[in-house]
């Protein structure tokens, strides 16, 4: 029966607790992913319906706690939870309760798989296959209020990390089948600690990395760990087979690209494809990455074990693990895999995986920690997290975001250090430099420095501009042997050359220069100290002389960059920096909210802002790929958006919007497409900078479209099919940067 009881007594909460949809949705829907049920129609009602619902009505006059009594289900705090297998054996009034919810929300049995009892409500949960996933997750809860008859139902689908399900034999009746090799899973847990301090483990992403830092794994609801098993995985791969080969078509996953593939593309994005570099692809499937490098006059070679398994793995400077880790079902095998890829890595491993959002798993089938595609693949999709914390663990080496799902992991802590130093450089203009026109001065006032410029201009220039990019005057090694050989037959001295080159731009340029390197100085430590990355044993050369120029001692750069670090946490600092930037024509503030800007405009924000935005790019990677950046001023997060023909056009659409919570340290991807229409962009010249090379263009074209009387551009602006009635009425269309008359 049903009892109304005071909780009196001490209720353990337990691993399921995240089951509770009080907790915050990481709905991965660009849209609002809450629908209200309307309430029912007046009417008649059944006796038993009347009577819990004033049962429900009594309770909350009370003001009293009540709990619900059952003999079936698991108990979390004030809520009971049963499968529906097992509400059957419930008693009636449960079963009303339950059979109320299902009419409000108009579901029914096969729409939900757990159902969580409270006095007042009830949640019909739908989960993952709870028969073959050993901890499912939350795909859509619909939560009904019985006294008011409304439901709301919330989208957990598309989240990274969604809340999943632990202990799964608790919901069952005590004879079911399943319930005894549910139990054995979470005794084995139970028995290596897995379950301690159970109320950080409700979400899919904490939860596999408890598991991975235990190097456990599950296969069928059984738990092996690394530490356990005498594997023969490597030999395997050696010889380029699988344990399940005949089950998961891996060769299927490689595809025929017309360009370089995503990680090859950060790799070059990010100067780590020069010609005298060497590059093997580890998994390079038919091997299109290899061949467009061979044409580009780059040093590769791949391997992979059915397209290529008689190549050899040779050691390289830059090794590609490109979407290999995320295709072998066998979560010890690609542990393996990793550990061998960096092994011939010289300088750095590059590993790439599908992440949540990137990909569709509509029509796939949950398979031990991943899902079998239509094709017989198998894809495991990671959380940028997970995949960090996974490459770390097996390598016991930082791994460097460079892009959603793309880690950098390098051999070579020098070559590490010159990579994050040249990755937060501050980009000069000297375009004005690079079509330099010999210097002529009036024979009148030709003196020595004049008749040097004219006969030397052009090796006056390159030094001139390498000075600029140090911010400081260059060390003979930073020249080269040829360029400073040059320098000592025609012009002495570097200092000679340097001061020379004050009289082709100025003084000032130089001093601007050491300022803006003393900044991106101050951020590269910063930011070093922020994701705590180990101390370096030895600095480059490069680094050893910017700090005895600018800081005096490395202790100093230390002080100065915690500094400006600390300073971040005070949101009236970000709030003050953000008002700046826009005071200076750097972006938009809206509403001392945020401040939103053309990404490529990153580097000119002040250096408190660029630490900011750094911290984010820990987590995610390289941001230069988006083309809006938002800095919340408040909470701690960046929002990335990418638009289509966002240079081009005058109203780009948004394809793509990534959220960054740093205090969460989470990343919510959501794209744009078929089911949700991609938004416009409005009023592209607020974020913007002057000297863009559409901005007046731009500029004329918004203040054309704020003129639009009937045009509400405030907030987001209209949608794009709004957009286009309202333009269409006002008898006008777009042709370029321009409104023209003409439907």
């Amino acid at each position: 029966t049903l009892a109304l009881t005071s909780t009196d007594s001490t209720i353990l909460e337990d691993d399921i607790q995240h089951l509770d949809t009080k907790h915050r949705s990481h709905s991965r829907q660009p849209e609002a992913n809450r629908e209200t049920v309307p309430p029912l129609s007046p009417g008649k009602t059944t006796l038993m319906e009347s009577n819990c619902s004033d049962r429900l009505l009594l309770r909350r006059k009370l003001g009293i706690d009540m709990k619900l009594e059952s003999s079936v289900g698991k108990r979390v705090g004030g809520a009971l939870y049963i499968h529906k297998d097992a509400a059957r054996w419930a008693s009636a009034e449960i079963l009303d309760m339950i059979a109320k919810a299902e009419k409000i929300s108009s579901l029914t049995m096969d729409d939900y798989t757990v159902v969580k009892l409270q006095p007042d409500r009830v949640s019909l949960l739908e989960y993952e296959d709870f028969d073959t996933s050993a901890f499912p997750a939350l795909l859509k809860a619909h939560t009904v209020d019985l006294s008011s008859s409304t439901a709301r139902m919330t989208d957990h689908s598309r989240s990274i990390n969604p809340p999943i399900l632990h202990r799964k034999e608790l919901l069952l009746k005590p004879d079911d089948p399943r319930r005894q090799k549910f139990a054995k899973l979470t005794r084995t847990l139970e028995e290596r600690g897995l379950f301690e301090n159970s109320k950080t483990i409700g979400r899919k992403r904490q939860w596999e990395e408890r598991l991975e830092k235990a190097r456990a794994s599950i296969v069928d609801h059984d738990a092996q760990f690394e530490s356990d098993q005498v594997s023969q995985r490597s030999a395997a791969l050696d010889q380029g087979t699988s344990i399940s080969d005949e089950a998961v078509a891996r060769h299927k996953t490689a595809i025929i690209r017309n360009n370089l593939s995503a990680p090859m593309q950060a790799l070059a994005r990010h100067g780590l494809l020069d010609d005298d570099v060497s590059v093997f692809d580890y998994g390079c499937g038919q091997g299109d990455d290899v061949e467009a490098l061979k044409a580009s006059g780059i040093s590769a070679s791949g391997w992979d074990p059915h397209y290529r398994p008689n190549e050899p793995k040779a050691a390289a400077a830059i090794v590609n693990l490109g979407f290999v880790v995320n295709v072998i079902e066998d979560p010890a095998e690609r542990k393996d895999v990793i550990r061998s890829a960096f092994d011939l890595a010289t300088t750095a491993l590059c590993i790439s995986v599908m992440v949540w959002g990137k990909g569709n798993t509509d029509g796939q089938r949950s398979y031990r920690d991943g899902f079998l595609t239509r094709l017989g693949t198998f894809q495991k999709y990671y959380s940028q997290a997970e995949i960090k914390a996974l490459v770390e663990n097996i390598l016991g080496q930082d791994a460097i975001a460079l892009a959603p799902g793309i880690l950098l992991v390098f051999r070579d802590k020098l070559a590490e250090q010159e990579f994050l130093v040249e990755r937060h450089r501050t980009r000069r203009d000297i375009s004005h430099l690079l079509g330099f026109q010999r210097f002529r001065a009036p024979k009148e006032k030709q003196d020595r420095d004049t008749r040097l410029l004219e006969q030397h201009g052009e090796l006056v220039a390159k030094i001139w501009n390498k000075a600029l990019n140090l911010g400081r005057i260059p060390d003979p090694s930073e020249l080269g042997t040829t360029l400073y050989d040059q320098v000592k037959e025609n012009l002495r001295s570097i200092r000679t050359a340097v001061r020379l080159g004050t009289m082709l731009d100025s003084a000032e340029a130089l001093e601007s220069a050491t300022k803006s390197r003393v900044e991106d100085l101050k951020v590269y430590f910063a930011l070093n100290f922020f994701s705590q990355r180990k101390p370096y044993r030895a600095l480059p050369l490069s680094l050893q002389r910017d700090i005895k120029s600018f800081f005096s001692s490395q202790k100093n750069a230390l002080e100065a960059a915690k500094t400006v670090l600390f300073s971040i946490g005070d949101s009236e600092n970000i709030r003050h920096a953000c008002q700046d930037a826009a005071s200076q024509g750097l972006g938009y503030l809206n509403d001392n909210h945020s401040l939103q800007i053309d990404s490529k405009l990153l580097e000119r924000l002040p250096t408190i802002l660029r630490i900011y935005v750094g911290c984010s790019e820990i987590l995610y990677g390289d941001i230069s790929n988006a083309d809006i950046l938002k800095i919340h001023i408040g909470s701690g997060k960046i929002t990335l958006l990418t638009c289509d023909e966002y240079d081009s056009s005058p109203i780009p659409k948004i394809i793509e919007r990534v959220k960054i919570s740093m205090r969460e340290q989470s990343i919510d991807i959501f794209s744009y497409g078929d089911q949700y229409p991609p938004p416009n962009l409005y009023l592209k010249s607020r974020f913007i900078a002057p000297d863009h090379k559409n901005y007046e263009e731009q500029l004329s074209f918004d203040n054309q479209l704020q003129n639009i009387a009937r045009l509400d551009l405030s907030f987001h602006g209209p949608s794009a099919s709004v957009f286009d009635q309202n333009l269409k009425k006002a008898g006008l269309r777009i042709e370029g940067f321009k409104l023209v008359s003409g439907s």
